[in-house]
Parts: structure tokens; C-alpha cells; sequence
């Protein structure tokens, strides 16, 4: 059933394929119970692939670089707006660790302080409470709650509620089962995946945004691209870092002509350069 994501087709995608099977999904069981068997995936998978990369990193990571250079040329009471579309949580941790030291153990932690982070796909730690009542609930064995969840899937109720878990695989909670928040990468996405009141916030933040810095995003999320084109205002300073100049300046172009206005750069190199490069210090001196 999922053999298409195994052998992506010449013009097709990873996302063009699941775009389909979640059409698919719709009122079909067999295919609902494989994208929820995908979401699980995708929950353990990457935060094994975090872990791992933690433990060979010795914790560094380029988030740590831009939020250090980001506090030393932030204005006194000015705000930082930090929108991510990744499952992991390295963006959290950057922001926990020294200088910032800033906490994340709640949801409204995440947009408390002058650091506001909003995760619109979800996030590997983030779970719906499942309504239904399950039969093996009760068993000891974590695996049997997700196998429940998956094969019954297209039966199940879901709470707006959202729970933040540690460990994998998240299965219950006070007697609840529990089920990934997080986006299924599809090339059309109708609706966000995170609380709504991060949301208000971002709404709250786009128009006071005087600079954009736009880093390894294609601008295929068309929700956000048109809440950015509605809401901000003036022509912000942006700066776009893709694997090249070209890219970036296909992004550009792109932006340019969904309506979002900004006086964009297009940065030669990728994240790790961009990062060591006067470019980055320029742009937050701006």
C-alpha cells in the first residue's frame, strides 16, 4: 500500500505520494490506518534520529549559532518570532540551552518569552488525546495501544487537547490513549497542526516583523505563504538561505508572486555557511 514512498515515480515526490494516499484515505480504512501507521513512523523515527545526532554533535548545532548572534543584536524588548515547519525539537532545545535559557515544559511556554517559537506541522513530542475508549488501554505494553490505534483509526474520536509526551511511542495518558500531532508532509496542507492559540500569536507577530530571514524552506505551505502576504506590512529586510543562490532565488520569485512583499537577498551558500559568513551579522545589524 505504501510501496509508492519506496519507489518515488520519475516527477513525482515523496509528498505528491502521500498527498495521494491521504485522498486516498478518505473513506477507505486500509488506507486511514496507513497514514496513521506513517505518523507513528514518523514520531519514532525522528526522534531516534535526534537522540543519535545529539550524542555524535556533543549537542552543537546550528540553532545555537543563529539564537547566540540573534541575542547579541537584538534590541531591548524586541521580539523574535521563530516559525519552523521540522518535527524535532532542536529549535526548543537551542533555546533552552545557554545563553537564552528559556524552558519549554507547556505549551504556552512556547510563545511566553521575547523568543516565540511556533511549530505549525506538529512536533515529535506533541499528542492528540484519543476519545474513543480502547480496549487494551490498560495493557502494559505501549506497542499494543499504537497497534489499537492504527487499526482502528478511522473509528476513532480526537481531542483538540494537545499533550506534550517524553518517549517513544507515545500511547497513553491518565487513561487516554494518545495519537501524534503532527502534519503528514503532503503538497496541500488545509489547516495547521499545533494549538490555536500559537496561531493568534503568529497573527499577532507578522506585522510587526522588520526583518524575514527565511532558511532551507521551499514555500510550499501556501497557508502560511498567504498569511504572510496578508498581514505584513511595509517591505521588511529578508534574507532567503537555501542549498544555493538559485534556489533562493526561485523562492524569491516564488514569494514575490503570492503577494509576499519584502526586499529579499538570496544568500549564495547553505545553513552552515550562512551562519559563519559577515552576511548573517550584516542582516541583524540592519
Amino acid at each position: 500500500m505504501v510501496s509508492g514512498l519506496q519507489r518515488v515515480r520519475s516527477g513525482s515526490s515523496v509528498e505528491k505520494e502521500l498527498q495521494k494516499l491521504q485522498n486516498q484515505a478518505q473513506g477507505d480504512p486500509e488506507y486511514a490506518r496507513a497514514l496513521a501507521a506513517i505518523r507513528y513512523y514518523l514520531h519514532c523515527v525522528i526522534w531516534q534520529c535526534q537522540v543519535r545526532w545529539k550524542k555524535r554533535a556533543a549537542g552543537v548545532t546550528n540553532y545555537k549559532t543563529l539564537l547566540n548572534q540573534i541575542r547579541h543584536y537584538r534590541k531591548e524588548q524586541e521580539d523574535v518570532c521563530l516559525v519552523t515547519f521540522n518535527y524535532d525539537t532542536l529549535l526548543e532545545e537551542a533555546v533552552g540551552a545557554t545563553p537564552l535559557n528559556i524552558e519549554i515544559r507547556t505549551f504556552s511556554d512556547y510563545i511566553a518569552s521575547h523568543y516565540r517559537i511556533i511549530k505549525l506541522h506538529g512536533s515529535v513530542d506533541w499528542a492528540h488525546e484519543v476519545v474513543t475508549p480502547l480496549e487494551k488501554i490498560a495493557s502494559s505494553q505501549p506497542w499494543d495501544i499504537v497497534n489499537e490505534l492504527i487499526n482502528k483509526v478511522a473509528t476513532l474520536e480526537f481531542s483538540e487537547i494537545y499533550r506534550m509526551v517524553d518517549g517513544i511511542p507515545m500511547a497513553r495518558f491518565e487513561g487516554k490513549g494518545l495519537f501524534p500531532a503532527l502534519a503528514i508532509p503532503v503538497e496541500t496542507k488545509h489547516r495547521y497542526e499545533c494549538p490555536d492559540l500559537h496561531v493568534h500569536e503568529l497573527d499577532e507577530c507578522i506585522p510587526e516583523v522588520n526583518r524575514l530571514l527565511v532558511i532551507g524552506w521551499r514555500g510550499t505551505e501556501e497557508n502560511f505563504v498567504q498569511q504572510l502576504a496578508k498581514n505584513l506590512k511595509g517591505t521588511p529586510q529578508g534574507m532567503v538561505v537555501s542549498s544555493g543562490q538559485i534556489s533562493a532565488k526561485s523562492l524569491i520569485g516564488r514569494l514575490g508572486q503570492s503577494g509576499v512583499r519584502a526586499d529579499f537577498s538570496a544568500f549564495s551558500g547553505g545553513f552552515s555557511d550562512f551562519i559563519a559568513s559577515p552576511e548573517l551579522e550584516e542582516f541583524l545589524k540592519t
